[in-house]
């Protein structure tokens, strides 16, 4: 299994994500699984990693409601659905490996369809505030879905069209590439790529 990773530039902290961020933040990492089945290396890394709970928030299709909350159900996943504005966001507390294992496909079927798919290891980082945002007719005051970054935290987040994974921290895993390739499952092999600023491959 290969996979290629890369820092992102610091430009990106500035209006990339469909989120705010609070707090202080050093690391921004992409991943792209390559060919490899993001399902399975991403339910794999989560395991090695192994910092549960893990705390996540996505928008769903209602398509797989029923599905999803039958595995809510026999897995005894704890979930909660919150609003801002009239989007509904489903929040949930991943305890243990299996528990994310069985949700992750419809996690990432979400955000392959641009839709919001982030956790964040151990703690729960993410809140409501009313913010002004930039939209693309104008800066606007709005309620706005925060990520407070506090020591040793991470983020996750599947990048636009799932195409790969962004990842934000201040946890010293992610401090160099060989510090992240020690975090891999075994079997993985990790291609470095250089990233610029104005790389529009990466957009």
């Amino acid at each position: 299994m290969k996979i290629e990773v890369g820092y992102l530039p610091e430009n990106y902290f500035s209006g990339h994500f469909p989120f705010e961020l609070d707090g202080e933040y050093k690391y921004l990492v992409e991943i792209d699984p390559c060919e490899s089945d993001p399902t399975v290396f991403y339910s794999d890394w989560m395991k090695e990693l192994n910092q549960f709970p893990i705390y996540a928030v996505v928008t769903l299709d209602l398509y797989y409601q029923e599905e999803i909350n039958g595995l809510i159900a026999k897995y005894k996943i704890d979930h909660s659905v919150f609003l801002i504005g009239n989007e509904s966001y489903n929040k949930f507390i991943l305890r243990n490996e299996e528990q994310f294992r069985v949700l992750f496909p419809y996690f990432y079927a979400s955000g392959s369809m641009n839709d919001l798919a982030v956790w964040s290891l151990q703690k729960d980082i993410f809140s409501v505030d009313r913010r002004k945002v930039n939209t693309i007719f104008r800066r606007k005051t709005m309620d706005v879905l925060v990520t407070t970054f506090e020591k040793d935290t991470t983020l996750f987040w599947i990048s636009y069209d799932g195409d790969g994974l962004d990842i934000i921290s201040n946890h010293q895993i992610f401090r160099t590439m060989e510090d992240i390739e020690k975090t891999l499952p075994k079997g993985v092999e990790m291609v470095v790529v250089e990233y610029d600023s104005d790389d529009d491959e990466i957009e």
